[in-house]
Formats: structure tokens, sequence, C-alpha cells
């Protein structure tokens, strides 16, 4: 039950989170700069389509998290960002709220674990999105 809530939860806050079109492109000094969308007119995909809902579907059925006594909120979330290469591998996962290191651990662990995407494309290229997904957990 638990986890049906935090699915739906976290699958209704990642599908607001998508912002404008826009790139971030990282600086170098070498002429082949790679861009890295946060929104594109096709997104990745993990593997058998689902979108956002599926991503957070795959991400928490990878969570492991150990039995652990901590002062937290009925409801605690983590918000973790990722990339998504132009070959469709998740890379440079990152926690941007936390609430505890080993559940942060796990959740990076889970981010890590997701199968290769279907990458992104914009003007018929794959290209490199990031995202950001918060994970709801409801401690009871």
């Amino acid at each position: 039950m638990t986890h049906r809530w935090l699915i739906l939860l976290a699958a209704a806050l990642a599908t607001g989170l998508a912002r404008g079109q826009t790139s971030k492109a990282a600086f170098s000094t070498s002429p082949s700069v790679t861009k890295v969308y946060t929104y594109v007119e096709q997104m990745p995909e993990p593997p058998g389509g689902g979108g956002n809902a599926a991503m957070v579907t795959l991400i928490q059925k990878g969570i492991r998290i150990p039995l652990f006594h901590g002062n937290y909120p009925e409801s605690s979330r983590v918000v973790v960002g990722f990339t998504v290469t132009e070959a469709g591998q998740v890379r440079n996962v990152r926690i941007h709220k936390s609430i505890d290191a080993r559940v942060d651990s796990a959740v990076v662990h889970a981010v890590r674990a997701l199968p290769r995407f279907t990458p992104g494309r914009q003007q018929g290229r794959a290209v490199s999105v990031s995202f950001r997904m918060p994970i709801t957990f409801c401690w009871q």
C-alpha cells in the first residue's frame, strides 16, 4: 500500500516538473560542447515505454532501505537528478534534496541500476536530457 502511494505521488509530481525547452551547455574549451536539455520533442523512455510514471516505478522497485529508526515526518521526499545520454545511459546521478545519507544512497543506487533508455530526440537527433524526480517516502 505504501509503495502505491509513493509511486502515484512521485509520478504526479514528476510530470509537473518539466520546464520549457532549454539547454545547459557544459563549459569547455573544446569545440564539441554537448548540450543537455531539460525538455525535448521526444523525451527519453525506459524499455517498454511508460514515460515518467514508468521511471518512478523502476526507481521504486530498485530501492532497498535497511530498517532503521529516524525522526522523519510521516511523508518525506528525496529529489534526485540524473542525465540520460544520447546513448540512453543514466549518468550524473545526484541528490538535490536529502532526507538521510542512508536513504539518499539507496535512491542513488536504484537510479544507477536503471536499464538503458530509448534516448530523447530533438529535431530528429538523439540528445542528452536531464531529469529531476521527487521520490516520496511514507513512513508508517
